[in-house]
This record gives C-alpha cells, structure tokens and sequence, in this order.
C-alpha cells in the first residue's frame, strides 16, 4: 500500500542549499533528536509538526520533503508542482 514518506534525497540537497553539513546540525536546528532523524531517513512514520519542523529549517514547503512510495519504489512526488510559482496557469505546464 502507497505511503507519504521523507524523500532523503530532496532533504539531503535542500540541507546543502541551507549550508547545514551533517544531520546532526539540522536535527539541532529543527529542535530534534538525531535518532528522530535516523527514523524518517528510515522511512518510519512522521508527524505535521515534524516535516513543519524540517521544512522551517530547510526554508521550503513542506511538500517538497515528502513522497509517497510503495516499498522501495516511488510512485507520486508533489515536490516539483509545490514550487512552481501560482501565476503559471496549468495548461502551460
């Protein structure tokens, strides 16, 4: 069954951007434990206030941390569609 899990990858480039050089330093920044950090790398289970937590650091939407994924396939990512700017009407897409 599909399920929303934290794409690492996305998280991963978006840490580079922000200047944060390890997990630690994030987890710190998002006022987290690192072994909460290891768990979403992981794929376990998240909270709202925990992608809000990563994406505030991260300076992105949150939609850009997650992915829905069945195993070890993705199958949707929302990320690009959450960083298109609103005045570009659907149909140019």
């Amino acid at each position: 069954m599909p399920r929303t899990v934290l794409d690492v990858n996305k998280m991963d480039v978006l840490k580079h951007e922000a200047g944060i050089t390890t997990d630690k330093e994030l987890a710190d920044r998002a006022d987290m434990s690192t072994t909460t950090l290891v768990s979403l790398r992981k794929g376990r289970p998240f909270d709202s206030k925990t992608l809000d937590r990563l994406a505030s650091v991260l300076q992105c939407n949150p939609l850009d941390l997650i992915t829905v994924a069945e195993g070890e396939k993705e199958l949707f990512s929302p990320a690009p569609a959450a960083r298109l700017p609103l005045s570009i009407p659907l149909s140019q897409w």
